[in-house]
């Protein structure tokens, strides 16, 4: 039975080490964001009446709030940048079956270079769709927390105001977190559909002179 432990945890760490490289933790990550979420949906604004937070004034809070808002807004913008990248390199990628065609570099050579530029050329724009996706739900994630007239003294007391602040910014900081953890497995699966396209290209050259 130890033979069969030891088979199991080099499977689990054989697992991990190519999700880590390939995905770029992205299984971890769907578990981190599943815990953001579960704990987004039992947060409120009274939770906070006793946090000790409470004691920085108005204004410090709302230049902490102003701060993860603009958080939210740098990765909303990264990864609106990663999707359009995307796009341009799909686009670019697709029109690169043109070299298995009649009159392409590859036409002359044998069926072991056709496949594995093909097979190149699809895990390249599997990556490259999986990176665009990703960030395309980086972008999507959640909504900007932002307290509203009724939360804002003197309509509520000025310790619940400061409750709703401190709602809003941990509310901010989770989504920021999900969406960091989104762009950051879209950055690995664009790293590794860019070298994808190198190996391609190279393999290409290779044949064509």
């Amino acid at each position: 039975m130890h033979w069969l432990a030891s088979v199991c945890n080099c499977t689990v760490v054989g697992a991990k080490a190519l999700d880590d490289w390939l995905l770029g933790s992205l299984v971890q990550l769907i578990r981190a964001n599943a815990i953001l979420r579960n704990r987004m949906r039992k947060d409120d604004k009274e939770a906070y009446i006793s946090d000790p937070r409470l004691r920085h004034g108005p204004d410090v809070l709302k230049e902490t709030l102003e701060l993860s808002i603009d958080r939210l807004q740098r990765v909303e913008d990264k990864a609106r940048g990663t999707l359009i990248g995307v796009v341009v390199a799909v686009t670019i990628m697709s029109s690169a079956t043109g070299v298995f065609g009649n009159n392409g570099p590859l036409h002359s050579h044998g069926c072991g270079v056709r496949a594995l530029t093909a097979t190149l050329l699809l895990s390249s724009i599997v990556f490259l769709l999986i990176s665009g996706y990703l960030a395309l739900r980086a972008y999507q994630i959640g909504r900007v927390y932002r307290p509203s007239l009724d939360d804002i003294a003197p309509i509520v007391t000025t310790a619940q105001q400061g409750c709703a602040f401190l709602f809003c910014i941990e509310q901010n900081y989770r989504v920021g977190t999900m969406r960091a953890n989104k762009l950051s497995a879209s950055f690995a699966c664009l790293r590794n559909g860019l070298l994808l396209v190198a190996a391609l290209c190279a393999v290409v050259v290779y044949v064509s002179v």
